[in-house]
């Protein structure tokens, strides 16, 4: 039986993980410095997004 070499499989060096609640201006700031870690380290960074609510109601 001939068996294949594995595919090398390219993860990245390091995971964010990027908490944002819709409703806060914050997350939309934070949001930039994102776009620009993810331009600088390419492909060695990834990138996780959740997305929390930390106010039930803003009335």
């Amino acid at each position: 039986m001939v068996t294949q070499p594995m595919a090398r499989v390219s993860l990245p060096s390091v995971v964010v993980v990027h908490y944002v609640d819709p409703v806060c201006p914050w997350g939309l700031g934070v949001e930039r410095v994102v776009d620009e870690l993810k331009g600088i380290y390419r492909d060695r960074l990834g990138v996780e997004y959740r997305v929390c609510v930390a106010v039930d109601d803003i009335d």
